[in-house]
C-alpha cells in the first residue's frame, strides 16, 4: 500500500511540474516579442479603381471567404491602372485587381506578371441613339462621341460598329468629347448622334429615351476588362495561398450573383452611393458580365494585343500573359459546380 501511495504522489508531482513548466513557458512567449502565434495569411490586393466588375472579390471580404482560407486581406486602393502595376511591380502589394491591358502592356514592357483569374472577360458598353435613329444602318453619315482617341470607349464605339456592320472610318465621324456628362449633353443637345455608356449611365439614358441599339456584351466581346495578376515569383513561391485566394474571389462571385440584396449593399459599400435605381441597374448588369468561372480568354488578350501600338504586341502570343494552372484545376476538380448545390 506504501508502495502505491508513493507511486500516486510520484505521478502527481510530475503532473504538477508539467502543469507549472507549461504555464512559465506560455509565459515566455507572451513576454517574447520575437515570438508569435501561428494564424492567418496576411495579403495585400491592390484595386485600380473602383469597377463594379471587382464585385466579387469585394464581396469575398465581406462575406469572410478569405477569411474562412486562412487569409488575412487587406485592400490598397490605387487610382490608376498604371500606379496599381507599378505597385505590383515594386513588390508594394502581393495581388492586383487591374484592366487587363494595363497589365499587359507591364509585361510587353519586360514586367515578370501574370494574369491569374478574369473578373469581366467583355465590356459593359451599351451604344446609345437619339430618338430618330432607328436602327444602326441610320448612324451612317453621323456623329457618335467617346470620351477619348485610344480609350476604352473609343474601342468599344468601334467594335460595336463594326459588328453593325458600319465602317467607323468612313461610315460614321467620331468625335473625342470628355466624360458620359458631357456626351449625354451633346447628345441631347443634338450635336452628336450617338454615343456608348456603362452602368449606371445606361439607366438614365433609358429614363430619357434614348434608343438602346447594342451592347459589347451581346455581340459577342472577348476582352480582359477586370484581372487579377500577380508576379510570377510569388505565384511560384506561395501557390496554395494564390489557390486559397481564387477560391474565396469564386465564392465571393457565386454569393454576389445569388444573393441580389447582398450583392446590392457590397456596390453601395465601395461605390459610395444610397442611388437605389442606380445600384438596381449596376447589380443587373454586371451580375450577368461576371464570369462564375473566371478563366482568362486568349481570345480576349489576343484582342488587346492588336490594339496596342508597340512592336512587341505582334510577336507576343497571348499565353505568355496567362497562367491558368490553379483556375483550371479548381473547375476541373469540381470546386466552381459544387457551389451552385450548396
Amino acid at each position: 500500500m506504501v508502495h502505491h501511495m508513493l507511486l500516486g504522489a510520484l505521478r502527481k508531482g510530475v503532473l504538477a511540474v508539467l502543469i507549472v513548466g507549461l504555464i512559465v513557458k506560455g509565459l515566455a512567449f507572451a513576454g517574447n516579442p520575437g515570438y508569435q502565434v501561428p494564424g492567418p495569411v496576411t495579403l495585400s490586393v491592390g484595386v485600380a479603381g473602383i469597377e463594379p466588375g471587382m464585385a466579387g472579390l469585394w464581396m469575398a471580404k465581406e462575406a469572410n471567404f478569405f477569411v474562412k482560407e486562412g487569409l488575412d486581406v487587406e485592400f490598397i486602393f490605387f487610382s490608376s491602372g498604371t500606379d496599381g502595376v507599378q505597385a505590383l511591380v515594386a513588390g508594394d502589394v502581393a495581388v492586383m485587381a487591374v484592366g487587363g491591358p494595363s497589365a499587359i502592356r507591364a509585361v510587353l514592357a519586360g514586367a515578370e506578371l501574370v494574369c491569374i483569374a478574369e473578373l469581366v472577360g467583355t465590356m459593359p458598353y451599351t451604344l446609345f441613339a437619339a430618338p430618330k435613329i432607328a436602327a444602326p444602318a441610320d448612324l451612317r453619315g453621323k456623329r457618335l462621341g467617346i470620351s477619348k482617341f485610344g480609350g476604352s470607349s473609343d474601342f468599344a464605339a468601334r467594335y460595336m460598329l463594326a459588328r453593325l456592320g458600319l465602317d467607323a472610318a468612313k461610315d460614321v465621324t467620331i468625335l473625342q468629347l470628355g466624360d458620359h456628362g458631357v456626351r449625354l449633353a451633346a447628345l441631347r443637345a443634338g450635336s452628336i448622334d450617338a454615343t456608348v455608356f456603362f452602368p449606371p449611365e445606361t439607366l438614365i439614358a433609358r429614363r430619357l429615351g434614348l434608343r438602346e441599339l447594342a451592347d459589347t456584351s451581346s455581340l459577342g466581346l472577348k476582352y480582359p476588362h477586370e484581372e487579377l495578376v500577380v508576379s510570377r515569383s510569388f505565384l511560384r513561391e506561395q501557390p496554395d495561398t494564390v489557390r486559397r485566394l481564387l477560391k474565396s474571389v469564386i465564392r465571393g462571385t457565386h454569393y454576389f450573383k445569388t444573393h441580389p440584396e447582398d450583392g446590392i449593399r457590397c456596390l453601395a459599400e465601395y461605390l459610395k452611393t444610397e442611388d437605389a435605381e442606380a445600384l438596381a441597374e449596376t447589380y443587373r448588369v454586371y451580375a450577368h458580365l461576371i464570369p462564375v468561372k473566371p478563366i482568362p480568354t486568349l481570345e480576349g488578350i489576343q484582342m488587346v494585343l492588336k490594339e496596342i501600338d508597340d512592336p512587341r504586341s505582334r510577336r507576343a502570343k497571348p499565353e505568355d500573359f496567362v497562367d491558368l494552372r490553379l483556375v483550371r484545376e479548381l473547375d476541373e476538380t469540381g470546386f466552381i459546380d459544387r457551389l451552385s448545390r450548396e
